[in-house]
């Protein structure tokens, strides 16, 4: 199963969500017939606009015992599996990550990359070539990436005997001295020399930014069936761990992928339809539906916490982010990423201690309980994040 991330959610009556957990990050508002939840942990975060809290048990139901809000959110969750959802030290290891510090570091998508260097492919051929006698595999390079120089290099006696007194530490010197101009060159020849995971990542991006038929896509291919089994491997490993994107694993800036800035952009400007609308009295815009499809572990969850933090948050506190997840290793991941971006969230997840038809809607213990709140908000200010009341 692949989880889901619903951008925009309309709240409608008799709607039934079967066999999800879900989340509601940023959530401030609460349905008129609903008395607020009366906390007594003490704690700094406010209980007015909060959902339900504790672990009270809720039918959803109308003055006429008819359930007017269906809510099948799938199998409950035990006392160890919330407790998994904000485990410090779990927490602590999410802190840590690599996309933790992306982040918060990461800036706004640039069209400039939309057009990537290409490579100095003068200097790429003659360091191909002049390796070929010494390998097979800088053969195949220089002669499926390069066939028509290659071919003129073998008829042409000048030529050849310029490439001949050549060697590859004399083009890499040369590359070198031409600085900016030549830093994409020298790293896509790293890459090629190297071919690790990382590399082989890196030379896909650039197969794939630079089309069929290109150096870029022939090369990399060349160099994918030259690896090793184990290789291949971790490359397919690390491309599911999936950190970030076009600088991050090379020390550049970390940028949002393309779909992530045009994603914020467009719930913006919905956002912002609807606010003038309703400031004009005038009818609301149609929904906005954004289908996000990528493998697992592609950054749909980062997606979602990117759109709160940059966005929601932001410019419009009063939405609420609904999240679906298909299981409970997902839900706990999910969790436990809001508790590591001190993002307030709630969890539903239906109670089987009875007879299945009742539900709990719980906020986690770091809002819940005054000690773990303590904790919740020193770690908010250690990141550098203004703790919000809600």
């Amino acid at each position: 199963a692949r989880e889901s991330t619903r951008v925009h959610v309309h709240a409608r009556r008799n709607a039934t969500h079967r066999n999800t957990h879900t989340h509601a990050h940023n959530a401030h508002t609460m349905a008129d017939d609903e008395a607020p939840y009366a906390s007594d942990s003490g704690s700094d975060y406010s209980d007015d606009d909060a959902h339900i809290g504790g672990d009270e048990e809720v039918v959803m139901g109308d003055m006429n015992g008819e359930a007017s809000l269906n809510v099948d959110v799938g199998s409950s969750l035990t006392s160890a599996d919330w407790a998994d959802i904000d485990n410090s030290d779990l927490v602590a290891k999410v802190r840590g990550s690599a996309g933790f510090r992306i982040m918060r570091e990461i800036q706004p998508w640039d069209g400039a990359l939309a057009s990537p260097p290409d490579l100095l492919k003068k200097h790429v051929f003659e360091y191909f070539y002049c390796q070929r006698k010494d390998s097979d595999f800088y053969k195949a390079l220089a002669k499926e990436c390069f066939p028509s120089e290659y071919e003129h290099a073998g008829v042409d006696k000048d030529t050849k005997k310029r490439l001949s007194n050549l060697w590859a530490g004399a083009v890499i010197d040369e590359l070198k001295a031409r600085r900016d101009d030549a830093k994409h060159t020298l790293r896509w020849l790293n890459a090629i020399k190297e071919a690790q995971a990382a590399d082989l990542l890196f030379l896909k991006r650039e197969a794939l930014a630079h089309g069929e038929g290109s150096v870029q896509a022939i090369a990399g291919k060349l160099v994918w069936d030259n690896v090793s089994n184990r290789i291949k491997d971790q490359t397919f490993a690390a491309m599911h761990l999936c950190t970030n994107k076009s600088g991050a694993q090379s020390g550049g800036v970390a940028r949002m992928y393309k779909h992530q800035h045009e994603l914020i952009e467009q719930l913006d400007k919905h956002y912002g339809a609807i606010a003038r609308a309703k400031e004009a009295s005038k009818p609301l815009p149609k929904p906005l539906h954004v289908i996000l499809s990528t493998p697992t572990g592609s950054g749909k969850t980062f997606t979602a916490i990117l759109v709160h933090l940059r966005l929601l948050k932001v410019k419009y506190p009063d939405a609420i982010l609904l999240y679906s997840v298909p299981t409970k290793q997902v839900l706990k991941r999910v969790g436990q990423e809001c508790e590591a971006h001190a993002v307030p969230y709630w969890t539903a997840a239906r109670d089987h201690s009875g007879d299945g038809s009742l539900h709990q809607v719980r906020r986690p213990y770091s809002i819940r309980d005054k000690a773990r709140n303590k904790k919740a908000l020193r770690a908010a200010r250690a990141i550098g994040e203004k703790v919000s009341a809600g």
